[in-house]
């Protein structure tokens, strides 16, 4: 399968555990009216409940969120931009190079006992991915820049609210010379890094096995195009001639639609 994947399914979880975390200490409310509750695993102390069961196996490793103290480079940057100044990219740079810093003993610690550290957060969120054994979990909490830790936990994406919330349902019933604006009938051309054409909304297989096990340098027989995905250009493999001369067309039947 030729496609270039923005992020991994890991990468996603950990995203959508981030995003859930900063909704605890923001001060935006969102309407609740349509919206499903989402709840976050209570914390004793500074580790989640989640992560130290009953029975649980100490030498087990889990993935895990490590919140510190220190506010992110984006809550600074508000707080700069309240009080009349803008913060700049240096300044910027600077506290989040500070933050990383102060990271460092964490960093240590679950290298020394053969764990791994996968990411580093300090824009949105100050924190760090990591694996780590359960029986490190406490001597992680004891570090006074350890604010919090928080298991990754899988989350599913749907899309029954934010559809309405961003009004399509309300273009939907717009009429134009006598026809819904539902989009049916309309050919969407995308120029992008790539597509995902095993999974089930265009077509593909849908299933975990055939988004793990295709080959990305290839496109596999019978599995492109598909009923929804009716063809593409791989731009990077095209040399430059071809794809100044794809572009020009492009560009020339979206000006006659113009």
């Amino acid at each position: 399968m030729k496609e270039v994947r923005y992020l991994s399914k890991k990468a996603w979880l950990v995203f959508l555990s981030v995003m859930m975390l900063l909704a605890m200490s923001s001060p935006i409310q969102a309407s609740p009216e349509g919206y499903k509750e989402v709840n976050l695993s209570s914390v004793d102390g500074k580790i989640s409940q989640d992560l130290l069961p009953k029975g649980a196996k100490m030498d087990e490793k889990v993935e895990v969120i490590i919140q510190f103290d220190g506010d992110p480079v984006l809550k600074e940057f508000t707080k700069a931009k309240k009080q009349g100044y803008k913060m700049s990219q240096k300044a910027q740079k600077e506290h989040a190079k500070g933050l990383n810093n102060k990271k460092k003993n964490a960093k240590a610690l679950i290298a020394h006992n053969n764990g791994k550290v996968i990411d580093s957060f300090e824009k949105i969120y100050n924190g760090l991915y990591a694996q780590v054994e359960r029986g490190d979990l406490n001597k992680l909490s004891k570090l006074d820049e350890v604010a919090a830790i928080y298991p990754v936990k899988p989350v599913e994406l749907h899309n029954d609210t934010s559809v309405p919330f961003i009004g399509a349902p309300d273009v939907w019933e717009k009429v134009v010379d006598g026809v819904n604006i539902t989009g049916e009938g309309i050919s969407v051309a995308i120029i992008d890094t790539g597509i995902d054409y095993t999974h089930a909304s265009f077509g593909g297989e849908g299933t975990t096995e055939a988004y793990q096990s295709n080959d990305p340098d290839v496109v596999e027989e019978d599995t492109f195009p598909t009923a929804k995905v009716v063809g593409g250009w791989d731009l990077l493999e095209l040399n430059m001639m071809l794809v100044l001369m794809i572009l020009k067309n492009v560009f020339q039947n979206l000006m006659l639609i113009l």
